[in-house]
């Protein structure tokens, strides 16, 4: 894996190799599985993430997150080898309190389920995980509140072998403190769904800085429509389920994506191609 810096005029600044010697990057099991993971990027406060699924000599699968400064230099404080089998990742950073937060999707290693920094301790939400890649849930986004913590949408499956300890109502809304430890407020947008049709959860903080602390979040249904929510941080529902994808004006996203952005007026954007399409779309969201 190589992370690389180019100025405006795209001109290379520096290239660095982010390889470790536990494990290189990797995202298939073989040619006939479905790919495992995500490679996820971000920045703060002159600091690159790079947060992927990697594959080591054993041939195990687990992901790496890397430091970069703005020199091109690894840092220390990522990891080698976490999550195993590490099914999808995101992190995020809080402008405010200047911290990084990674999440993975685990079917197996430490502890199946959504947890932060690869740590059984700090799990979200326990699932049901076969440790050949499968998992009953599926990451979506994690953002930064306007307070000390930052907020993870998921979707959680309910097991069909009647596990009690797998329970899932589809879009799940979980907020974490800045080490990535539950805070205790957790709840489902749509309970009365069962998890099982329901993918690609996405989250952002929508409006002023100056306004109430409301987020938009959806997700996907396998059948094809799209829905939406406004939520506040306690996860109480405000508004919706709205379907937005209607019409040729209809708001669609990414699978796997980390897809929607706030801006700092407040507003919330996002970009999608679709499948097999040369066009790209991009939405804005605003709460007027």
């Amino acid at each position: 894996m190589w992370m690389a810096r180019y100025d405006v005029y795209g001109a290379e600044m520096w290239t660095t190799n982010l390889d470790s010697g536990t494990a290189v990057p990797e995202y298939t099991v073989d040619s006939e599985s479905p790919v495992l993971g995500d490679a996820r990027f971000e920045y703060g406060d002159g600091r690159y993430v790079a947060y992927y699924t990697v594959r080591n000599g054993g041939g195990h699968y687990g992901d790496q997150m890397s430091y970069v400064d703005d020199d091109g230099n690894i840092l220390s404080d990522g990891f080698d080898f976490g999550c195993a089998h590490s099914m999808a990742q995101d992190v995020a950073w809080h402008p405010v309190e200047d911290r990084f937060v990674p999440v993975c999707s685990s079917d197996d290693l430490p502890t199946p389920g959504i947890l932060a920094w690869a740590d059984a301790g700090r799990l979200l939400h326990d699932a049901c995980g076969s440790g050949v890649g499968l998992v009953s849930t599926q990451l979506g986004q994690v953002v930064p509140t306007k307070g000390s913590s930052f907020l993870v949408a998921y979707n959680a499956e309910i097991d069909s072998s009647g596990n009690n300890n797998c329970f899932g109502h589809g879009l799940t809304v979980g907020e974490i403190d800045l080490d990535g430890y539950p805070t205790g407020v957790k709840a489902a947008v749509n309970p009365w769904a069962n998890g099982t049709t329901q993918r690609d959860a996405v989250i952002a903080r929508v409006g002023p800085d100056d306004g109430p602390e409301w987020y938009l979040t959806g997700f996907r249904n396998i059948h094809g429509n799209y829905k939406m929510f406004i939520i506040d941080r306690s996860v109480n529902v405000l508004y919706g389920p709205q379907i937005v994808n209607f019409g040729p004006n209809g708001a669609f996203w990414s699978r796997r994506g980390d897809d929607l952005l706030r801006h700092p007026d407040g507003l919330v954007s996002w970009v999608h191609i679709p499948g097999g399409s040369n066009q790209l779309f991009l939405f804005w969201f605003d709460i007027e």
